[in-house]
């Protein structure tokens, strides 16, 4: 076999699983012989490089493996020729051998070794002990199937004693025949560094770049130094681009060649060229939404594409106004593209900042919008330089009232407020500090850089404010209180009052309006002025603006009325004076003010009536409208004033003339009013008084009157029932000073009436009446009473009938008051039986006639509706109660409780008395003591017969007895209609059924009874007439 080592061996270890006697085995067996795998090495002849070339594996005399698992010793396994005729290469076999024994899952460190010379040590190539060498750590994966370990074999260190020449042969294919050019750069290795190789260095006719021609060209250089050498190839498309390279390493020995093909596939990533594309439109560096117009000088150089080998310089852009920045990709800037540094397609977008950010920002001035000192209100403006110039670069703003940063305020332009009026010490002045943004800086020609580092520039003074100034007026007057009048003299005050008036530098203030401390209501409605007031300026007073309309106040009422009494009529009053700010009116009551429909009237000196109130008040005065429609110098009239009528003003200067009663009704509780009438005179006259009325009340009828005791004032309440039926008479009397009495009296028309009773409640009846009772009138109850003139008065109740009604109904009633009619009423009552008292009426005393042991009811029992209860207590519900219908009869009980039951009444229901005493104690004369006795008995059938022998019965006493032949039994008695086995049955049946014996509370009478027979599976009847009776 004939194989070619080229540059490297590469070493094929190919382990093969031992062979295991079982499965159980290979799954379960702890021991590591289970896990032993065994290896096979061998060489891929298909193997290129630059080391010197072989041409006969057998070249190789041995081959040495040494092998080592983690710390343990070494192992190794070598291979040498056989000298023998027809012998095996050590290469034959080391690539037959599969007996070498590796550890499955454990990590194995191999090293081979190559000696072309069986001796080791001896060093027989180029001067070297061993030849070639390589190392690999390996892991044993499996226990069976291939372990492939590739060693990369290098000559060992070169003796430096040798010198000589040596030849290098390289060929290039490219697969994808792309390669237009191939440069070729050598390299010698000196000590440890390798240096670049010129044609001088070398000998022969080969030129060191070449263009590649047919693929596959071989390219050969000779008589190079022995040593050791690198080669970088570098490959070129037809657009000059370098599309990849290639590092050969080659080993030159002396008289020796070494070989190496190269193969190059123009797909492969290393050899990609990658496209350049350019945004239409730059970014703003400082805002990036804004796209700027751009373009390439006419002599920049614009690259399409580039490969990863590539050292490009990108060109610079420009723009008008701006500065460029440089090219970005996906947010990184790019200026060039160095050898190796990218490899993808770029887009890239020129980035520029404008050029007014070029120049350092070196001073700032305050100025006031209005050209003079600032006051609040103005507007301040920071005017930035740059020199001599103007600045418009990028900066940000911080305003300060003293040290204190002014929140808010970032803007170039501040409007200055309340807060920042200098105060006494001054140290609250307004200055500000402006940054700028940006610092430009040239990197090179037309490219530029920016930094972020800011720069502060403070002004070179502060500014003082004071306050600001308020101009113009309210365009329309206010109206106080919404046109509402208020007092005169009354406190002025405004709430949320605001206007819209202009400072000083021409903004729209919004100010408080307000009076004047202490501003007091106008004695007249009119214009008054108001103080307009904003934070941080000063106070403006504003003529007429708004309307004031004000209401007198109420008037004083003392000394309105005269006191001069002897010359005021009697009942009359009189002003002291005319008053023509004044009027009055009587309407109202002395608590309720007048109305609206009032009537007043001017107040003069002219005695009136006295009225029960007076009002004054104060006029109104019209006032005159302007063009406004507000009434100037307009008064709106006072709220009405109570004048206090004292007895000082009530005049005295009468004659009663007469008396009267009114229309109310002569009736009992009425009370009757009599009104004195006068007639007016002349102070002086000889009858004039000054004194009270006396009153005496009368009733009678002609010459005939009886003074009513205690009846002395101008009213009398018909309170004497002696009165009825007769007229009333009053005598009015004054005394005058000459010491005559006047008297005047009069009488009613017509007589005193009873009066009338009316009622209000319900009248209830508080018991239940008791069939044949009496009706009581003290359980009536539920009612008040008033008379006809409302008063509320009491009244006695009474029964018109005081028998209790048959059954639930509505009885009449009256409630009486002396001096009244009587009223006539109605209440509902209930009715329940009495109680009974005792059994006499109730229980049979024919005791011979009821059966022994027995009670036996009457029919005045039943027609009574009696009902009993034999219970140990009296029942408390209905439940418990049996009807005592006409002859029933029951055995004497230990407890007996009789009532009567709820029936229907001829007036309505009559509910159930109440229980009785137990009444067991009292039954003696009551308990029946007739014995029942069978008086006959008769077979209404044949005889019941068996084998000719009867069944026959025989009576004794209340008893029957069935005689019965042997053998046959007696199955059964039956009585019609009776039910023997029911405690309630008339008869009993002995426990053998041989006899059959009636009760004593058997009704006396005749009773068919059937006897049955039975003997084995026959049964026969017969039907006897049993008659029974009285046994005493």
């Amino acid at each position: 076999m004939k194989n070619k080592l080229n540059k490297y061996f590469l070493v094929i270890i190919t382990a093969f699983a031992l062979l295991f006697s079982s499965c159980s085995d290979f799954f379960g067996s702890d021991s590591k012989e289970d896990e032993v795998a065994t290896i096979r090495i061998s060489l891929d002849e298909n193997a290129r490089t630059a080391l010197p070339s072989f041409e006969k594996t057998e070249e190789v005399k041995k081959f040495k493996l040494i092998y080592q698992k983690g710390s343990e010793s070494a192992l190794t396994e070598s291979w040498e020729s056989e000298t023998t005729e027809g012998g095996k290469t050590a290469y034959e076999l080391m690539t037959a051998d599969n007996s070498i024994m590796v550890e499955q899952g454990t990590s194995y460190s191999f090293t081979l070794k190559a000696y072309f010379d069986s001796e080791e040590g001896s060093g027989c190539y180029s001067g070297s002990t061993i030849d070639a060498e390589g190392n690999i750590l390996h892991s044993i994966e499996m226990h069976f199937g291939a372990n492939e370990i590739r060693f990369k074999l290098s000559l060992a260190e070169l003796d430096p004693a040798i010198t000589g020449k040596g030849n290098l042969s390289l060929t290039v294919k490219d697969s994808g025949n792309s390669l237009k050019k191939i440069e070729a750069i050598v390299y010698k290795r000196d000590d440890s560094v390798f240096v670049e190789q010129t044609a001088d260095n070398k000998t022969g006719s080969n030129a060191i770049s070449f263009t590649a021609g047919e693929a596959g060209t071989k390219i050969e250089w000779a008589d190079l130094d022995v040593g050791y050498y690198k080669i970088l190839l570098k490959f070129y498309d037809a657009n000059g681009v370098q599309t990849g390279y290639n590092v050969q390493y080659a080993t030159i020995v002396k008289g020796g060649t070494s070989r190496n093909i190269e193969e190059i596939d123009a797909k492969d990533s290393k050899n990609k060229v990658y496209e350049i594309t350019y945004a239409e439109k730059g970014k703003d560096y400082v805002n990036e939404a804004n796209e700027i117009s751009w373009n390439l000088p006419d002599t920049a150089t614009s690259y399409g594409t580039y490969s990863r080998f590539s050292n490009i310089t990108l060109p610079v852009a420009v723009a008008v106004d701006n500065l460029f920045l440089g090219w970005y990709s996906d947010g990184t800037k790019i200026t060039k593209i160095d050898n190796g540094t990218k490899a993808e397609n770029l887009s890239l977008t020129p980035k520029f900042i404008s050029k007014k950010e070029m120049p350092e920002l070196t001073s700032v001035e305050i100025t006031d919008s209005t050209g003079g000192s600032a006051k609040v209100g103005d507007k301040l403006t920071a005017n930035l330089k740059a020199g001599t110039e103007t600045f418009e670069g990028s900066v940000s703003y911080e305003w300060y009232r003293g040290n204190e940063e002014i929140s808010g305020a970032t803007s170039k332009e501040y409007v200055l407020t309340k807060d920042d009026v200098t105060n006494g010490e001054g140290n609250n002045k307004i200055s500000v500090k402006v940054t700028q943004k940006y610092t430009v800086t040239e990197e090179s020609t037309g490219l530029y850089s920016v930094s972020e580092i800011p720069r502060t520039v403070e002004p070179t003074s502060s500014v003082t404010v004071t306050t600001g100034t308020l101009s113009g007026t309210i365009s329309d007057s206010l109206k106080y209180n919404d046109g509402t009048s208020v007092l005169i003299d009354d406190d002025l005050s405004l709430t949320n009052q605001t206007a819209t008036l202009t400072d000083q530098a021409g903004n729209q203030i919004t100010v408080n309006l307000n009076f004047a401390t202490g501003a007091k209501a106008p004695s007249t409605s009119g214009y008054m002025n108001l103080i307009a007031s904003a934070d941080g300026y000063d106070n403006k007073e504003l003529s007429n603006a708004i309307f004031v309309t004000v209401k007198a106040n109420p008037p004083s009422t003392s000394g309105l009325l005269s006191t001069d009494k002897p010359n005021i009529p009697k009942g009359s009053i009189a002003f002291t004076a005319e008053n023509p700010t004044l009027e009055y009116t009587t309407p109202g009551g002395v608590e309720t003010a007048p109305g609206t429909d009032s009537t007043w009237s001017n107040i003069t000196t002219t005695a009136f009536t006295q009225p029960g109130a007076l009002w004054v008040r104060v006029k109104e005065i019209a006032g005159t409208a302007d063009d406004t429609g507000n009434k100037v110098g307009f008064v709106e009239k006072s709220e009405p004033a109570q004048v206090t009528i004292a007895a000082e003003n009530q005049g005295t200067l009468v004659i009663i003339n007469g008396v009267s009663f009114g229309d109310t009704a002569l009736k009992f509780g009425n009370t009757i009013t009599a009104t004195v009438s006068y007639t007016e005179v002349n102070h002086t006259h000889d009858v004039s008084v000054d004194g009270t009325l006396s009153y005496k009340w009368f009733y009678g009828s002609g010459d005939t009157w009886t003074e009513i005791s205690g009846a002395t004032g101008s009213s009398y309440t018909i309170g004497t029932t002696d009165a009825i039926g007769k007229n009333l008479k009053v005598e009015v009397n004054q005394a005058h000073p000459n010491g005559k009495n006047y008297p005047v009296s009069n009488s009613t028309s017509g007589t005193v009436e009873k009066g009338t009773l009316t009622s209000s409640g319900t009248l209830t009846y508080s018991v239940t009446a008791v069939l044949g009772g009496t009706l009581d009138a003290t359980k009536l109850g539920g009612l008040t009473y008033t008379n006809q003139a409302g008063t509320s008065v009491s009244a006695s109740l009474s029964f018109e009938n005081t028998t209790v009604p048959s059954g639930a109904s509505s009885v009449s009633v009256k409630a009486s008051r002396a001096g009244y009619n009587d009223l006539s009423l109605s209440v509902s009552i209930s009715v329940m039986s009495p109680v009974p008292s005792g059994v006499e009426t109730y229980l049979s005393t024919s005791q011979g006639d009821i059966p022994l042991g027995y009670l036996k009811f009457t029919d005045t029992a039943a027609n009574a509706h009696l009902q009993y209860s034999t219970a140990a207590t009296a029942p408390t519900e209905n439940s418990g109660w049996t009807d005592a219908a006409t002859g029933t009869e029951i055995q004497k009980p230990d407890h007996l409780y009789l009532r009567i039951k709820s029936y229907g009444g001829t007036a309505g229901t009559i509910l159930a008395s109440a229980a009785s005493a137990d009444l067991a104690g009292s039954l003696t004369d009551y308990v029946g003591t007739r014995s029942v006795v069978i008086k006959d008995v008769a077979a209404q059938t044949p005889a019941i017969t068996f084998d000719n022998n009867d069944v026959t019965l025989t009576a004794s006493g209340k008893t029957l007895t069935a005689n019965v032949p042997t053998g046959v039994t007696i199955s059964d008695w039956e009585i019609p209609g009776e039910e023997l086995t029911d405690e309630n049955a008339i008869a009993t049946v002995s426990s053998d059924k041989t006899s059959l014996t009636f009760k004593d509370s058997a009704p006396a009478g005749v009773y068919q009874v059937i006897l049955w027979a039975s003997r084995e599976s026959n049964t026969l009847s017969a039907i006897y007439s049993v008659k029974i009776g009285s046994g005493n």
